[in-house]
């Protein structure tokens, strides 16, 4: 109940803080506008180094009539990603309403409120990187000895 309190919002504050202009925000705010365009009009993006993120904005932007709403709602939708990942990274170390109220600040960031403004793509490359140490660190403590040792560690 805590993190989906949490989750809501994080998706509600991060929405109403894009939401505060109706252009497109950040440095790179009217290149993925651009770019999605492009990919929706001419079925191709026009710069050829375009991300598999750029894809995955543009095949969300069909769901609304307005590419920029689209790309904030896409952002902010991330940003409950990046608090769940962060959490589960978290709870391999401190239990679950520590890892949500540790989430949540990290969420709060200056660096990441910016980088979710400015960068998506390096964002989304954060997101998942918090989703690949998880992993890592799950299945190395799988073993015993390390295990039993990180035991009187936790919080």
């Amino acid at each position: 109940v805590f993190g989906t309190a949490i989750s809501l919002a994080v998706f509600l504050t991060t929405l109403w803080a894009l939401q505060a202009t109706p252009f497109a925000v950040g440095i790179d705010g009217y290149y993925y506008a651009a770019q999605i365009r492009s990919y929706l009009e001419k079925g191709r993006f026009f710069a050829s180094d375009s991300s598999w993120v750029l894809y995955a904005m543009a095949y969300f932007s069909r769901l609304g009539p307005d590419i920029v709403v689209m790309n904030k709602i896409f952002v902010a939708l991330c940003s409950v990603a990046f608090f769940w990942s962060a959490s589960a990274l978290l709870r391999v170390f401190a239990s679950r309403a520590i890892a949500d109220g540790f989430a949540a600040l990290l969420l709060a960031s200056s660096y990441l409120q910016f980088c979710r403004t400015n960068f998506i793509k390096n964002y989304v490359g954060l997101l998942f990187l918090t989703l690949l140490l998880r992993q890592i660190l799950r299945d190395f403590l799988k073993e015993p000895v390390l295990q039993i040792q990180l035991e009187s560690h936790r919080l």
